[in-house]
């Protein structure tokens, strides 16, 4: 080969002979051949097997190295792992090459390829008859939900307790409370309880030192106070009655007076600032007492 110098071992030591120069010289080649073999498995001492360098292994069959045997094990990718449903987010199943949610496709109602009838829609997986007008398919029932206190804004959005009614998607409560007062109390309206405030002159049902009861939708309620006797001008609370909860969220309220000499008006709605309270003024600005009764409507949710 050109640029390369090429021995005919044979021939060579033939004519050297067995003396100390045929020696000399098989002496070379044997540590040539081993020191080949060594770079090629990179057993030699000093060599570096995790240099970045790579070297082929020789042929087994010719060089007589052994070689360790392959791995059995094929390392896997994220990509050929199993995905439950096809690879669909839940509600929504497989159905061919398309994630359907058969609670709501009438073309896979209930399951893939149930199909409902020209013009029906699929609800809670089941096929029905759409609903006329403003109605909305809540389950198997056409629904108003701007009336109905079960479904009051929404399908499944019930009214809490003590609810009188729903209207325009709204949970409304109707209170009446009625009381003697006399000057000023204030009657405060927050999550689940009621209680007065009293601003001027006696406190509500307390006029002349008498105990008179407040009247909340009938029931009588005879409130707690710091202080015996009128407890006049106290700028002070009474204990509190629980009642139908106010909605936590800024509302409007309304109130209708019934009876009273004086006034029954709104001084503060609920708002996050005043901790979605109501409070409403009872007011009676001549000498004396006067029983008053107001209606007080509000949202329960």
């Amino acid at each position: 080969m050109p640029g390369h110098e090429y021995v005919d071992t044979a021939n060579f030591m033939a004519a050297r002979g067995s003396g100390r120069g045929g020696r000399v010289v098989q002496y070379v080649l044997s540590a040539v051949i081993a020191s080949s073999i060594a770079c090629a498995t990179g057993a030699s001492d000093g060599v570096d097997t995790t240099s970045s360098n790579t070297v082929e292994a020789p042929d087994a069959a010719t060089s007589g190295v052994r070689l360790p045997p392959p791995s059995s094990t094929t390392p896997t990718s994220d990509a050929s792992l199993p995905v439950p449903d096809g690879g669909c987010v839940a509600p929504a199943i497989s159905c061919g090459a398309a994630c359907v949610d058969t609670t709501n496709d009438a073309a896979n109602c209930g399951a893939c390829a149930k199909a409902c009838a020209s013009g029906d829609i699929c609800s809670g997986g089941a096929c029905a008859t759409p609903c006329g007008g403003s109605l909305l398919r809540c389950g198997a029932q056409c629904v108003d939900t701007q009336s109905t206190m079960a479904h009051c804004g929404g399908c499944g959005m019930a009214c809490p307790a003590q609810t009188n009614a729903c209207a325009a998607g709204t949970c409304l409560v109707n209170l009446t409370v009625r009381a003697y007062i006399d000057g000023q109390s204030i009657l405060v309206i927050q999550g689940v309880s009621l209680k007065w405030h009293h601003v001027r002159d006696a406190g509500p049902g307390l006029w002349l030192e008498q105990n008179y009861e407040t009247v909340v939708n009938g029931g009588a309620w005879y409130p707690s106070w710091p202080s015996s006797g009128e407890n006049r001008s106290c700028n002070c609370d009474s204990s509190s009655l629980s009642i139908a909860p106010l909605a936590a969220r800024a509302t409007t309220a309304t109130v209708t007076k019934t009876s009273g000499r004086g006034t029954i008006t709104i001084v503060e709605q609920p708002t996050a600032a005043n901790g979605f309270a109501l409070k409403i003024s009872y007011d009676d600005p001549l000498g004396g007492a006067d029983w008053y009764e107001a209606l007080i409507v509000y949202a329960t949710r």
